[in-house]
Parts: structure tokens; C-alpha cells; sequence
């Protein structure tokens, strides 16, 4: 299982895409793949929202809100991508809260996991 948070998705359906040409390849002893699972925020989710419709494509998501950036994207250029991905690898889409979010990243943070950090002026330096 691959657990990815997806704004635009690229990650997710390139992955897809990789595991399909390292299997054409013959570069995998066992061509099982992965459940691929998207993880959206709940103030900004296409995804999750065509998914739980069985779409092939996504609907744009007005007033996109969410303190992630990075999933802030209301409609994705790849949504058919990312969809296709995950009905193939029998995956899922959930959706999770600012509120789940932010515990999440405390607890990374608890365990001394580096995360990137959530406003361009919070950047650390090395």
C-alpha cells in the first residue's frame, strides 16, 4: 500500500506508471502492485469526491480551503490518471481534516521526523 497526499496527483500517477514499465521490463520478481491510496484534504477533495462517485474524471472544487497547501488543488490536470490508478490497484481515496492534519504533524514532529514546513517564511536552514 502507498499512502500519497495528493494535490495534483503527479507523484501518484507516476508511481502508477513506474511499477507498469519496471513489470514490462521484467525487472520484478513479483508483479503484485501496490493498493494506491490518495489522501485529500476534506476543504479541497476532487479526488475523494469523484472516487466515492465511481467518475473517471473530477468536478472542479469551488472554494478550495485547507491550511495544506500543497493539496490545495481545486481540479487536477492528471485526474483521470490518478482515478485510473486507483481502480486499478484497487485503492483507495479518503479525506482527512485541517484538525487531522495538524495532529499529524505534531506527532512527526514528536518522533523527530523532518517535515517540510507549512509556509515558505517557516523554512529551516541546515
Amino acid at each position: 500500500m502507498i499512502i500519497y497526499p495528493t494535490g495534483g496527483g503527479t507523484g501518484l500517477v507516476g508511481m502508477w506508471k513506474a511499477f507498469e514499465e519496471l513489470e514490462q521490463l521484467g525487472w520484478l520478481e513479483n508483479t503484485k502492485r501496490p493498493r494506491m491510496v490518495s489522501v485529500q484534504a476534506e476543504g479541497c477533495a476532487p479526488v475523494v469526491k469523484a472516487f466515492n462517485k465511481n467518475s473517471q474524471f473530477c468536478d472542479f472544487w469551488l472554494n478550495a480551503q485547507t491550511i495544506a497547501s500543497g493539496l490545495r488543488v481545486p481540479k487536477s490536470f492528471a485526474d483521470y490518471l490518478i482515478l485510473r490508478s486507483l481502480y486499478e490497484s484497487d485503492g483507495i481515496a479518503v479525506a482527512v481534516s485541517d484538525e487531522e492534519i495538524t495532529a499529524s504533524q505534531k506527532s512527526w514532529q514528536e518522533q523527530r521526523v523532518s517535515l517540510p514546513p507549512r509556509r515558505r517564511g517557516n523554512a529551516r536552514r541546515a
